[in-house]
């Protein structure tokens, strides 16, 4: 499949650089840039796209605006935010996910232009790939998936005990996963016995608008994780933006470190690194760990972990609730999820555990 891209940005230096990046990632078979969202929206009544790359910040109608006019009138085309790699742009990058857009990349602010254009180019295949795989997906491969999935959780669940009263819930997501984490913490709304340890792909500094605006939304109080910080029950500790937290014991306490130690998947944070410590810092005890949407494998090597040193009950969203089907369906895959739930399910799976307790 080829795709056909909309560029909407108001610098003419930018428009020429994502056209350029765009078509060196060799998956696109029609490119138009226009400079703004007005002129944007005018098009659309008369052509179609495949993606909207879309300026965050443009005189007139803004990114904000134009996605949502976008998702209203033409809900199947994905729009991926371009944005300044400034804090001031963090809240607006974190609305734009919640208005639906698929992703967003940075315009790159040091640098010369080739080397620019390469980086933009790398991650564009990333975001294309994985947009073209969604757009393609084979129905009846779905459906021997998901035949599959049932058949790996009745086999897991027919040699595991009973999973009830977590000491520790964990939850590893990525591209669709703030929407998914807002689903699921607006419907949780009282006292947990447990801590929960988020995971969420972003750079540093989205984070902790992400986790503002949970706070904000949510009965549960939600922060983004403090280096030295003891983790404590009925609260949600989101990993740092370009930090991988891990756990370490002390004193009968569970404390959160963050590091910039080298990425793991090319992620930082990852999943796998906070699993792994968690496996080694809760050996034996009853971990909930929970797949949501997002690109690749992060999370499979730690569920793995979990699974041999712990008393580990694994949840992967639903292929039909995941904006990305990667991380759960890589989990899926090896026969490690005990449920695969609905997005709308994994709260009320969750509540359910607590109750037990």
């Amino acid at each position: 499949m080829k795709l056909k891209i909309l560029i909407v940005d108001d610098s003419i230096v930018y428009r020429k650089a994502l056209y350029e990046a765009s078509s060196k990632t060799n998956f696109c078979d029609e490119i138009k840039s226009i400079s703004s969202g007005e002129l944007a929206l005018e098009w659309l009544e008369n052509k179609s796209a495949d993606i909207v790359l879309l300026d965050l910040n443009m005189p007139g109608m803004s990114g904000i605006e134009v996605l949502k006019k976008i998702k209203l009138i033409h809900p199947e085309i994905e729009v991926i935010m371009i944005s300044a790699s400034d804090e001031k742009e963090t809240d607006n990058v974190i609305n734009a996910l919640y208005y639906g857009a698929y992703d967003f990349i940075f315009k790159p602010d040091s640098g010369d232009i080739d080397s620019n254009i390469i980086k933009i180019r790398d991650t564009l295949k990333i975001l294309f790939l994985s947009i073209i795989q969604v757009k393609t997906r084979n129905v009846n491969q779905v459906s021997s998936t998901n035949v599959l999935s049932r058949k790996n959780k009745i086999n897991n669940m027919e040699h595991k005990p009973e999973f009830n009263n977590p000491d520790l819930v964990l939850i590893a997501c990525s591209t669709g996963g703030p929407v998914a984490l807002e689903t699921i913490f607006k419907n949780i709304n009282i006292n947990l016995k447990f801590p929960i340890l988020v995971v969420q792909h972003m750079p540093e500094g989205f984070t902790l608008s992400l986790s503002n605006s949970l706070n904000h939304k949510c009965f549960l109080e939600i922060c983004e994780a403090k280096d030295n910080q003891i983790i404590e029950k009925n609260k949600v500790y989101i990993a740092k933006g370009g930090y991988h937290m891990e756990l370490f014991a002390r004193d009968n306490h569970a404390y959160i470190i963050l590091n910039k130690e080298p990425t793991a998947n090319g992620l930082r944070p990852s999943a796998d690194k906070l699993f792994s410590s968690v496996a080694d810092t809760y050996s034996g005890k009853n971990i909930l760990a929970i797949i949501l949407t997002g690109m690749g494998t992060d999370s499979l090597e730690g569920i793995i972990k979990l699974k041999k040193i712990c008393n580990c009950y694994c949840i992967t969203q639903s292929e039909n609730t995941s904006l990305v089907y990667g991380m759960p369906r890589a989990v899926e895959s090896e026969g490690l999820s005990d449920e695969v739930l609905d997005l709308n399910e994994i709260p009320k799976k969750i509540v359910e555990f607590n109750n037990k307790g």
